[in-house]
């Protein structure tokens, strides 16, 4: 099955078209929902950001690293 996946993405990126995103997002979590873990595949999208990893992009990785990460 698909290892855990968080992906962030800053909504004013243009490295990274906003549509784009959206799209490939939406694939990735058609795969991970087709293999039966759904809950391994997270994103956020942060509005009027751009190529960053802002505070609330950080905290959505602390809080993946928590939930799929053993200590």
């Amino acid at each position: 099955a698909p290892r855990a996946l968080h992906l962030n993405f800053g909504e004013d990126d243009h490295g990274s078209p906003i549509e784009e995103v959206r799209q490939g997002v939406k694939t990735i979590a058609a795969a991970y929902a087709s293999a039966e873990v759904p809950e391994r595949f997270s994103y956020f999208i942060e509005p009027k950001t751009g190529h960053v990893l802002s505070p609330a992009m950080w905290k959505h990785v602390q809080d993946t690293f928590a939930k799929h990460l053993r200590a």
